[in-house]
């Protein structure tokens, strides 16, 4: 059931970013920060997608716990989320600093971006 649960979400994360670029392209011209026109777009749309991505992972992470073997299938699940999370939020981070934020603003919105994740497991 999980396995399915994680190939709909995976195929929905296509579908979110189709419709996330087709409401942003009816309003013209995106801005954020000093940013504006086409990186001002895909800046948003990372940080929208990479905000929604969590919410999978948060799921796995509670499910993992309910499991037959509980608190250490869960811990191993855990730990491979977080171990992934690292090299996703420098991803982040460096395309954010690509397209002009400071270090500390990439930082700043990688974090918000994950924040999700801790909520959802709950």
């Amino acid at each position: 059931m999980y396995v399915l649960t994680c190939s709909l979400l995976l195929i929905s994360h296509y579908d979110v970013h189709d419709f996330l670029f087709q409401f942003l392209e009816q309003y013209g011209e995106v801005s954020m920060l000093d940013i504006t026109g086409a990186d001002a777009t895909k800046v948003v749309l990372v940080i929208g997608i990479m905000t929604l991505h969590p919410f999978g992972e948060g799921s796995g992470v509670g499910v993992s716990f309910a499991g037959s073997k509980g608190f250490s299938q869960g811990l191993l699940v855990t730990l491979a989320i977080a171990v992934h999370n690292i090299p996703e939020g420098l991803a982040v981070s460096m395309m954010l600093a690509s397209k002009g934020f400071s270090p500390q603003n990439a930082m700043l919105w990688s974090v918000i971006t994950s924040l999700p994740q801790v909520v959802h497991q709950t």
